[in-house]
């Protein structure tokens, strides 16, 4: 009986890991998910950041547009915001008492428009 041959066994194909899809930075994916933005916003509009820890809460908006924009907060159990012109790559700040929360955030097109819900 002829000795028999072990033939190495193959590695196996390393698997390929499935990529994660992200539009956002790691570190940015909670603050922008948390800030409720109005479909009339645009993209590039859409950035900020939002901090709710305390009795004060806190919104900056950025505006990376190629012109103006103005932003309006509108607030739950609070006073809604004058509309905010933002020139392109500046910020705007918004800040409210608890017990008020933040609805949503949507584009006005006029400065200092009043205190209107739409």
């Amino acid at each position: 009986m002829p000795p028999y041959r072990r033939t190495p066994p193959t590695p196996a194909a390393p698997q390929p890991v499935p990529r994660q899809q992200t539009t956002a930075k790691p570190h940015d994916a909670g603050l922008k998910a948390r800030i409720p933005w109005h479909s009339s916003v645009p993209r590039c509009a859409r950035h900020g950041k939002l901090n709710t820890s305390g009795f004060t809460d806190k919104l900056k908006v950025t505006n990376k547009c190629r012109g103006k924009i103005g932003y309006k907060a509108y607030l739950k159990r609070g006073r809604d915001s004058v509309c905010h012109m933002v020139k392109k790559h500046k910020s705007q700040n918004f800040t409210w008492n608890w017990p008020a929360a933040i609805d949503k955030i949507k584009r006005c097109y006029r400065p200092g428009d009043p205190v209107t819900r739409s």
